[in-house]
């Protein structure tokens, strides 16, 4: 008994901590509210009219030139200078508007050739992988050095993990390869914020054992689709499930209680060393039964706690797509699903981004 008081007690202090004690130091906009972006098929004048649209003040910007390269059908070189001309347009109306920029890298090794991914063990147990990681940082920051505060952040590769079957491990890699690409990229930029996320998946109880890097300006990310059974219901190994939110699944009752014990391990990291918190991915497939309520609740959580966010995704593959019902589709069917800004999703994401009318939203979806 004694435990389990000790237990509840530390969980209420660690929820209810005053934001005055966590970080001093905090980047431009802080704390975000925004938008995951890929390089595909997104204009200039679309961003614009995001901007227009919902009330953001950052973006992520997604770059993979490893699909861009398999999409355009160009070489991998020529896939990363379009990249990084890409992003070049998005901050330029980035920085009319006021908006903080997220530059990612994603989609390693670059080479979709050699016919694996970071998840796998080849990639984290071959250097010359690594290094192009490394490489590509230093590319990243030489090519946007000398932006001005439209661009606050950097990060590659954030879901870090070695799959084998159905069992995830941390790349013994991982601590050395954060160090060097921070090195990378503070040669060129050494005053621009960098975001890292632990292993597996970048998920935040990767934090339970991550250490805290001895490096200035360092914000500590995480990706929040738990539970992956109701999030990614429909797809893969969950293809047949139909969960509702708040419910059971797996036997463990999921609402905003639970949610908040998820990412425990997360708060208790961003408590002891008052760093700032951001969520660079979090969202439910659009189909899944509850699942406005679900973001609704991260993101009063979020809020509560004064951790940045990026909702994905704004574009992209169409289960996590705002511009499409909240029917469930097929990989057959779902361009017919298309409905444009009338969508829950969209509702939703206006909603959360307006201060002033986010708490009656909240009470009508209830």
């Amino acid at each position: 008994m004694h435990r389990f008081v000790k237990t509840m007690f530390s969980m209420i202090f660690i929820i209810l901590l005053p934001f005055s004690v966590l970080a001093d130091n905090l980047p431009p906009n802080w704390p975000w509210k925004g938008v995951n972006i890929d390089n595909i098929d997104f204009t200039k004048d679309k961003l614009i009219d995001v901007i227009t649209e919902l009330n953001i003040n950052s973006v992520q910007l997604r770059l993979n030139p490893r699909k861009l390269s398999k999409r355009l059908k160009v070489s991998n070189k020529n896939a990363w200078i379009k990249s990084l001309d890409w992003a070049s347009d998005m901050l330029d109306v980035c920085k009319d508007n006021n908006i903080s920029v997220i530059l990612t890298v994603e989609g390693f090794p670059v080479d979709s050739e050699k016919g694996y991914n970071h998840t796998s063990p080849k990639f984290w147990f071959d250097e010359n992988n690594l290094q192009e990681v490394v490489n590509l940082a230093s590319e990243l920051s030489l090519r946007f050095k000398n932006r001005g505060s439209e661009l606050v952040a950097y990060q590659l590769l954030s879901e870090p993990v070695i799959k084998v079957g159905p069992t995830t491990i941390d790349p013994p890699q991982l601590p050395a390869l954060i160090d060097k690409v921070i090195v990378a990229l503070r040669k060129n930029d050494p005053n621009r914020w960098i975001a890292i996320s632990p292993s597996p998946w970048g998920l935040p109880h990767g934090y339970k054992k991550f250490k805290y890097l001895a490096h200035k300006n360092i914000i500590y990310g995480a990706h929040m689709y738990m539970p992956h059974r109701y999030t990614h219901q429909g797809i893969r190994q969950y293809k047949d499930d139909v969960i509702s939110y708040p419910g059971t699944v797996s036997g463990k009752e999921w609402n905003k209680e639970q949610l908040i014990k998820a990412m425990a391990d997360l708060r208790k990291f961003q408590v002891k060393y008052s760093v700032p918190v951001w969520i660079g991915e979090f969202s439910a497939i659009r189909w899944a039964p509850g699942a406005e309520q679900y973001l609704i609740d991260l993101i009063d959580i979020f809020d509560q706690y004064n951790w940045s966010w990026t909702y994905f995704s704004l574009n992209g593959w169409h289960g996590w797509n705002p511009n499409y019902s909240n029917k469930r589709s097929s990989e057959r069917n779902w361009k017919s699903d298309y409905i444009g800004r009338k969508s829950q999703r969209w509702s939703t994401l206006r909603n959360v981004l307006n201060t002033e009318t986010k708490q009656n939203i909240k009470n009508e979806t209830l």
